[in-house]
């Protein structure tokens, strides 16, 4: 199952998020990489530690609380912010999945347009286009490229189980 739906947050409730984010004052943490052919930072939203307890970042605003009541979420195992930096030409950029994993599922919401794509399964590419969702079960293969046309790709990534 995969599904993507534009203009999924209302504007109002995008922008406050999208904002603060882009904002001079958000936090951001560097990932390294073993390429070193692009830049990755990250801003851990939720995190579940090895006790299920969930350890919540203080910028877990009401948009992100909003956003997961609107996709029934019952438990998040992990959500962050990620700015993947400008390349010269798209890179490949795989992202870890484990086929064995099953109920959970993964909700990727793009906060700005550029030429990036997530690559789901080896076949569907999805263009990175501002408030557009996109909804995979976790253990499906996806990647997601690197921008060569913006500055930056900027993603809500949000792992999770949802309500039945």
């Amino acid at each position: 199952m995969i599904n993507v739906t534009n203009n999924y947050l209302e504007n109002n409730i995008f922008y406050t998020a999208k904002n603060l984010i882009f904002s001079s004052k958000f936090p951001w943490t560097f990932a390294s990489n073993e390429n070193d052919k692009f830049l990755q930072f990250y801003h851990s939203l939720v995190i579940s530690n090895k006790n299920n307890e969930r350890e919540v970042s203080p910028f877990m605003s009401p948009t992100i609380s909003y956003l997961l009541k609107t996709l029934n979420v019952e438990n998040v195992l992990r959500a962050e912010v990620v700015m993947i930096t400008k390349t010269t030409e798209n890179i490949d950029i795989p992202i870890p999945t484990d086929p064995t994993i099953k109920n959970r599922y993964k909700s990727i919401l793009c906060l700005n347009t550029s030429n990036s794509n997530i690559c789901i399964g080896g076949g569907d590419v999805i263009e990175c286009i501002e408030n557009r969702i996109i909804t995979i079960p976790s253990n499906l293969s996806h990647n997601i490229t690197s921008p060569s046309d913006k500055n930056f790709t900027c993603l809500i990534v949000i792992e999770y189980k949802k309500s039945l």
